[in-house]
């Protein structure tokens, strides 16, 4: 049986190491990943809410129930493009933990009306499972600047059975104020998430110097030749 969550909104958070080999038209990266998600909620209003001695608070409460992901998984990525490339397609490979939990929320809907319990504000976590996850991404670069890039893609990771309880399960006892989180089951907590974000290269990019031998220039060689006075010398006898 699928988890059966709600859709929701979260936040990913990556590292990536440089490029390996650098230049090679396939190479490879290192690094980790956290995801955060909340997994959409419920209200139930009109809670009776007491205090000392059983008596009631004026206005009420209301109580929210919310589902919550959050995952921490090692990242190892295969690009198929060179470095300095526009555009890179790249496939993510992860392995790690989620952690799904079921959190209810407490609040007054009248706390001036309740000056001894204004901060009453309480969460307790009601189900809670944390499970190995592997899976991975296929997704593509688009480079605006060398050290800015949008990314996109597609995330499925494939989960151990846990115990989760969807929202639609949750339920609460007619004509009280009591709410049943008795419907948890065990299920697949397989995940599937669109990825959309903004990825910043801190990474000093490699330049190609050839190297060259300097060389020490010659003057050119030539043969001057250069006319000169001969003296001449005469021997004479004295008499």
């Amino acid at each position: 049986q699928d988890i059966a969550y709600d859709d929701g909104l979260g936040v990913n958070l990556s590292y990536l190491t440089r490029k390996y080999p650098y230049k090679s038209p396939v190479n490879f990266q290192l690094g980790f990943r956290m995801d955060f998600a909340r997994l959409n909620s419920r209200e139930f209003e009109d809670i009776v809410a007491v205090g000392e001695n059983n008596v009631p608070l004026e206005g009420g409460a209301t109580i929210t129930a919310a589902n919550r992901m959050y995952g921490l998984l090692g990242m190892a990525r295969i690009n198929f493009v060179p470095e300095g490339r526009k555009v890179t397609p790249y496939i993510d490979l992860l392995a790690g933990h989620r952690n799904y939990t079921t959190f209810q929320e407490l609040a007054l809907n009248e706390p001036s009306l309740n000056p001894d319990y204004e901060e009453l504000d309480v969460t307790n976590r009601v189900v809670h499972t944390n499970r190995f996850h592997y899976g991975g991404s296929v997704g593509l670069n688009y480079r605006i600047s060398p050290s800015f890039s949008l990314e996109s893609s597609v995330t499925y990771t494939f989960g151990e059975s846990g115990v989760a309880l969807p929202l639609h399960d949750i339920s609460r006892a007619e004509g009280s104020s009591q709410i049943n989180y008795n419907n948890y089951q065990t299920v697949k907590t397989d995940i599937l998430l669109i990825n959309l974000g903004i990825r910043i290269d801190l990474w000093k990019r490699y330049t190609y110097n050839p190297t060259r031998t300097p060389t020490t220039p010659q003057d050119p060689q030539s043969t001057r030749y250069r006319d000169t006075n001969t003296t001449n010398t005469q021997t004479g006898t004295t008499n």
